[in-house]
């Protein structure tokens, strides 16, 4: 790192911790005597409401609130006087002017038209039908249609996604758009954050297992490069956010549930929200005895997100995670094992007890703030500590233990200037994040499940740069013009402690990349919108790759896209459909050498094409119907990834598809409410069949997943809510296989799952409304 570069990155780190810190000189509104203020906020997502407007019919007077859902009432106020608040998309309400003290005021969302549903990537909330691109939204009720256990059926209803486990919450990878040909055990190409705070680490590694389904409120996954904000990967990001208590709620819960296999697991949640502060504290107890031998999991995770609002411009957020888990390898088997008998481990992971032990622990402190009305800033500083045990192996000749320990900090921030009208907007954001980490690792021989003579003794600081500016505008919210510009550096410096026989020692520092992006759509009505997009990608080798293969290099990828949205049948209905081409260069391909051990190198370019297509159906009626509310939902994607110019180990695979992606996967999900009380959830998922290696020789069989379940919700008294369920998860028991090891020596690419799996539990909800507020 040169000394210009390092002077930034510590200018940055200042700017940072001065926005967290920063005195409050805002044009937040206080109260005084004989005056009255209102502040306005969604009863369910907690964020202050703009727009609002207030009307008074004995004065035939009207007020709109500020951006910051507030509005100071000055003289002539009469104590009993009646006011309507009202907002689009809100039910109205009714109140009376207080004799004493400020009015705060909670707006419930009517059901949401499909169409008008709103993201917040970028920092930023607008309607998903103006977004110019791609991105999946998932809500905290699609996580609840199958058991509490994973989040990847519900993920694999997106198209062109992709997560796979070993075993039943085992190694977890992560894929959008392909980027499994270099996941062999983990995540990569995908930067994944969780409530703002960035789970990807400098290194390249993501923490999957950290994520619980009973957990999330929003999931947005927004495809293809988006190095402009969030960073490297070809793939895409994954933004992940907590569920929060309702406003003026007190509750308190506990979910108790049991399964085949030995699945059991227990979840304590309490959370609250008052006009300042919000919080969510829930504890995770999970244990699975796994479908095959040394396939156990165990999971105990304490999570605790806090929202305070010291202003009504000022939002500080505070997160904590502890995890303490493990989950066995029972290591790959070949077609015959599989037919003969799946639930077998390979026998030197059951005689070696291989594993994964792992601890994390996690902080991260945010603060958003508005400066004026147009001008804000969102800053985040965040640190981590993890260690991990990890006896691993399938052979005398394939086997290791790794004793690894990680420790690293981390700073965003984005300042924003944003200024909207009808007839036109603006929207600035310039910003970055830098992150440190230190790894630990000593590797041993495996010996009788234990560790043996030493190996190699390392250790390695990463350090990943990301800057951005983005302008976004619109004319008369028709045409949307999305442009950025993204700079990109992480580097690797690599000291080898034992330096025998070879001294691995080195520093990797790959040049500063420029990431440009460029989106547009026109919205021709409220029913029909187009957009197009191209941008620019690139992906950095992981600590994991280069520790394996020093000489790799980073990937360059450039990607088109067009797309549309269209609204039918008086909103009920929205169709989402594009197509996309991606072309990566310097590809980084994984081979397993002659033992085993994963091999990186670059090699010629991979060709992506692909269409995608989403429809969803939404219904709501009245309680007193028997069909109360009802939900379909069916996904398609159709991808073809090609080797173009691919030549390994003397052998030409150009023209070949690439190993692990099926050329087609759908899905289709349903939900049905009776008396809003009794519901009925399915998910059904396809996959075809996958090339297994670079010659397109194998291929895996293709296979289709039925979950259902069913829920009877029912109160005691007025603070008691007491919900039963029971479901079945793979209910066609068919035999399938995934996570396969792709590449692999002597046809051992197969990892087999789960036949069917029956659960129920219950789940006992203590509510009070909290009287810290009206």
């Amino acid at each position: 790192m040169n000394t210009k570069q390092s002077s930034y990155r510590k200018f940055l780190l200042l700017i940072g911790v001065l926005a967290i810190f920063l005195p409050d000189f805002s044009i937040a509104q206080e109260s005084v005597d004989g005056d009255i203020v209102l502040q306005v906020v969604d009863a369910q997502t907690h964020r202050n409401l703009d727009s609002v407007v207030v009307v008074f019919p004995r004065q035939q007077r009207k007020y709109e609130l500020n951006r910051f859902g507030n509005l100071s009432l000055y003289g002539n106020i009469v104590p009993g006087d009646s006011i309507h608040v009202m907002r689009r998309g809100y039910f109205t309400r009714k109140l009376t002017i207080p004799r004493f003290g400020d009015l705060f005021i909670k707006l419930t969302p009517v059901p949401v038209e499909l169409r008008d549903v709103e993201i917040v990537a970028y920092t930023r909330e607008s309607r998903h039908f103006e977004t110019p691109q791609t991105i999946a939204r998932l809500e905290a009720q699609d996580f609840e249609r199958n058991a509490a256990a994973s989040i990847e059926p519900t993920i694999n209803t997106i198209p062109g996604v992709q997560m796979e486990s070993r075993g039943p919450g085992g190694s977890r990878r992560l894929s959008i758009r392909g980027s499994l040909m270099r996941s062999p055990f983990g995540v990569r190409d995908v930067k994944v954050y969780w409530n703002e705070f960035p789970l990807t680490l400098a290194d390249g590694s993501t923490a999957l297992e950290l994520i619980d389904p009973e957990e999330i409120g929003r999931l947005e996954i927004l495809k293809g490069p988006q190095g402009s904000i969030y960073g490297e990967g070809h793939g895409g990001a994954a933004l992940f956010s907590t569920r929060w208590a309702p406003y003026g709620e007190l509750s308190a819960s506990a979910n108790v549930q049991a399964g085949s296999y030995g699945m059991q697991k227990q979840t304590l949640s309490f959370s609250t929200s008052s006009k300042k502060t919000a919080v969510s504290l829930n504890y995770f107890r999970y244990r699975h005895d796994g479908f095959r031998q040394q396939e156990g999991v165990r999971k105990d995770q304490l999570n605790l997100v806090t929202r305070f609002r010291p202003a009504s411009n000022r939002e500080i957020k505070l997160f904590f995670i502890y995890y303490n888990g493990a989950w066995g390898l029972p290591g790959e088997l070949d077609s015959l094992e599989v037919a003969t008998n799946p639930r077998a481990a390979r026998p030197y992971a059951v005689e070696n007890d291989t594993r994964m032990e792992r601890r994390w622990l996690r902080l991260g402190l945010s603060n958003k703030i508005h400066f004026t009305e147009n001008l804000y800033n969102f800053t985040a500083v965040f640190l981590h500590s993890t260690n991990k045990l990890n006896p691993y192996g399938a052979s005398p000749f394939f086997n290791g233990f790794k004793d690894e320990g990680s420790n690293g900090h981390g700073l965003r921030t984005i300042f924003g200037y944003e200024w909207d009208e009808d007839d036109a907007g603006l929207h600035i954001r310039l910003g970055g994040e830098y992150q440190r980490d230190l790894n630990a690792l000593t590797e041993f021989d495996l010996v009788d499940a234990d560790f043996g003579d030493m190996r190699t003794n390392d250790e390695t600081v990463s350090r990943y740069f990301n800057g951005f500016l983005q302008a976004t505008t619109h004319l008369r919210r028709k045409l949307f013009v999305d442009a950025s510009l993204g700079i990109l550096q992480t580097t690797f410096r690599r000291t080898d402690l034992v330096a025998e026989p070879v001294d691995l020692s080195g520093r990797f520092a790959f040049d500063p990349v420029w990431l440009p992006k460029l989106s547009m759509s026109y919205q021709f009505n409220r029913r029909f919108m187009l957009y197009s997009l191209v941008s620019r990608g690139v992906s950095t080798p992981t600590l994991w790759e280069i520790q394996a293969s020093p000489e790799v290099t980073p990937e360059r990828s450039d990607h088109y896209e067009i797309g549309l949205r269209n609204s039918l049948f008086n909103n009920a209905m929205l169709v989402e459909l594009n197509g996309y081409a991606t072309r990566i260069g310097n590809a980084i391909i994984e081979q397993p050498d002659s033992l085993g051990f994963s091999r990186f190198s670059n090699n010629g370019a991979i060709d992506m094409r692909g269409v995608e297509l989403t429809l969803r159906y939404r219904i709501k009626r009245s309680d007193e119907h028997l069909l109360s509310a009802a939900y379909i939902g069916l996904s398609s994607g159709i991808q073809r990834y090609r080797y173009d110019d691919m030549v390994l180990n003397n052998e030409d695979f150009s023209g070949n598809d690439l190993p692990g992606i099926p050329l087609l996967q759908y899905s289709a999900v349903a939900d049905l409410m009776f008396y809003n009380k009794l519901s009925m959830h399915m998910n059904f998922r396809f996959f075809d069949g996958v090339p297994l290696n670079n010659a397109n020789s194998v291929y895996s069989e293709a296979y289709s997943l039925l979950d259902v379940r069913i829920q009877y919700g029912t109160r005691f008294g007025e603070k008691y809510h007491v919900d039963f369920y029971f479901g079945a998860e793979n209910l066609q028991d068919t035999r399938y296989n995934s996570f396969f090891r792709l590449n692999a020596n002597n046809g051992r690419y197969f990892n087999p799952q789960m036949g069917r799996s029956i659960y129920g539990g219950i789940r006992v909800t203590f509510v009070k409304p909290n009287r810290l507020i009206n």
